[in-house]
């Protein structure tokens, strides 16, 4: 009896041993009981969608309290919870060999269980940090506690590339093969903390490729649900160096949000280290492509009896780079790239040039405003205005009908502006309005997208006519006092997106001290990052009150 008794005490020695090692990056406290009546308690709160108000180590227990004053008392034997705040919560696997789980390399000798059940499961790992308290039980299931904000002690998620021999991405041509994690210790953006895939990685943008702090296109091998975005394969890493703000991006996406295009690109901030080495602040978006969770078209690409391929899906870029197979300008000099189909039949070509012919043609005809026979009858009208008041309230000098405009044409549907993309140096960040355009500044005050589209005559674009037939100035309006209650609330956005950053904010200007020097195309230096975050609400709020009064007295 006491050689058995030694035998299980000497087995849960080494697990414990095993487990001291590894239970937080740098925390090294032993793992308790496999299935403690306490999981219970805490299974229980967990699925019942409690709120955390607090978690601290109290003697030998884990006290847990709640927003609705109940408290949860776990002993430290029945149950180790790691205090992960001060460090990254170790990642945990299943050893494919013996069926067990992992927590980092060591193995705790728990089985992988199939029951979806819960209650018949195990726990494997547990953690809290300053924001959550999260748990991984046998099955594969992670549940966490969350409180109703985040703390000004958390931590944004981290993103950790490693190329393959530490090659460098050298152009935005060729996917450089590696690694990447992605880690969210405090779980602000879904239940995973973290998550490990196989990748390429080149470079992305135009310009803004030449700066230091590089933007990046990054392709999982297989398909990933990444901080709590659905699953998919092709992912941007946007650097924001010009936006000393770090969150253009993210506002311009908040008003799509608010206005309702038909997609609005997610994208979240994280920061990002490449082969060990700190990047900064970073927002990682969902990539402009076709799939049915983004730009949901069926493209053809070769034409049947019926002629699909000929009037098929279309994915249209407006953009004077014409960097892509397929280019054009319009009569009246809108650049218009086509992305999907990639690489069309000759007829495909020749459909798409006479569409936007036949359109134009229309539009400045005597009988444009005809309600049949008219533009609206080649044009989604409710998708043009939601775009123009993304474009126009934010004075983003590419969204003109100039460049980042994106449209699609269903089979025997209507021409959609689907979704907006890159703000970097709108909203009061661009510099050279007057270079191009005669009379534009970069004031707050000014009609932009209205009147000024293309580079040497003004009121000879799309919206500059369409503005002319007091039909699409009403719906105009009408969007407008629908939508103006939510815009108002964009500075508080703002700030609560500035809170999240946290010190990562600071971080990321110490890695790229620019913060008191203008950065092409700014058009002040601040010199603090508070100052960039009080000017970039100061434009907008002083845009959005002029772009008020200026509608209502056309």
């Amino acid at each position: 009896m006491s050689r058995t008794f030694f035998s299980i005490r000497l087995v849960w020695c080494l697990l414990g041993a095993l487990l001291l090692l590894t239970g937080c990056h740098g925390d090294d406290t032993p793992e308790g009981p496999d299935v403690p009546a306490v999981y219970y308690d805490l299974l229980d709160a967990m699925t019942a969608g409690k709120r955390l108000s607090g978690v601290e180590r109290i003697g030998e227990s884990t006290r847990i309290s709640f927003t609705d004053g109940s408290l949860l008392e776990i002993p430290l034997k029945e149950l180790f919870i790691y205090d992960c705040t001060e460090s990254d919560p170790a990642p945990v696997t299943v050893n494919s060999t013996t069926g067990t789980w992992r927590i980092g390399q060591k193995d705790t000798g728990i089985r992988q269980s199939s029951s979806s059940s819960a209650r018949a499961c195990q726990p494997v790992y547990a953690w809290f940090t300053w924001t959550s308290v999260s748990m991984i039980i046998s099955n594969g299931e992670t549940f966490t506690l969350r409180g109703s904000s985040p703390s000004g002690n958390h931590r944004l998620p981290i993103i950790r590339i490693t190329t393959d021999g530490g090659r460098s991405i050298s152009d935005k041509e060729t996917y450089v093969p590696g690694s990447i994690v992605f880690e969210d210790p405090d779980c602000l953006y879904s239940d995973v903390p973290y998550l490990e895939s196989r990748m390429g990685i080149r470079g992305r943008g135009n310009t803004s490729w030449s700066f230091e702090k590089k933007s990046w296109k990054v392709k999982l091998d297989e398909k990933q649900a990444v901080f709590g975005i659905h699953k998919d394969k092709d992912w941007a890493l946007l650097a924001n160096y010009s936006d000393k703000t770090l969150l253009r991006n993210m506002v311009a996406m908040e008003l799509s949000r608010i206005l309702g295009l038909r997609w609005t690109p997610a994208m979240v901030s994280a920061e990002v280290y490449l082969n060990g080495q700190y990047q900064g602040c970073y927002v990682l978006a969902e990539h402009k492509e076709v799939s049915k969770e983004k730009v949901d078209i069926q493209p053809v690409t070769e034409q049947d009896n019926e002629g699909e391929a000929l009037t098929g899906d279309y994915y249209i870029e407006i953009d004077g780079h014409q960097d892509e197979p397929f280019c054009f300008w319009t009569g009246v000099g809108i650049p218009v790239m086509l992305k999907e189909p990639n690489l069309p039949t000759d007829q495909q070509k020749a459909y798409i040039r006479q569409l936007f012919s036949d359109f134009e043609k229309v539009l400045y005809s005597d009988t444009f405003a005809d309600p049949r026979q008219g533009y609206a009858r080649f044009i989604d009208v409710e998708s043009f205005v939601k775009y123009f008041i993304v474009e126009e309230l934010t004075k983003n000098v590419d969204g003109n009908l100039r460049s980042s405009t994106f449209m699609t044409k269903h089979r025997n549907g209507k021409m959609v502006l689907y979704h907006v993309w890159d703000f970097d140096i709108a909203l009061g960040n661009c510099n050279y309005f007057p270079e191009f355009w005669e009379g534009a500044t970069n004031s707050y005050e000014g009609w932009f997208v209205k009147d000024y589209i293309n580079a040497s005559k003004k009121n000879d674009g799309w919206f500059g006519r369409l503005f002319q037939d007091p039909v699409f100035l009403e719906a105009v309006r009408t969007e407008w006092k629908r939508v103006f209650p939510q815009l108002q609330g964009i500075p508080e956005y703002i700030d609560a997106q500035a809170e999240l950053l946290g010190k990562a904010a600071d971080r990321n200007f110490e890695k790229w001290p620019i913060l008191s020097k203008k950065v092409w195309p700014n058009v002040v230096a601040t010199g603090s990052y508070k100052g960039e975050l009080d000017y970039l609400k100061e434009f907008y709020t002083s845009r959005l009150f002029w772009m008020d009064a200026a509608l209502a007295a056309l």
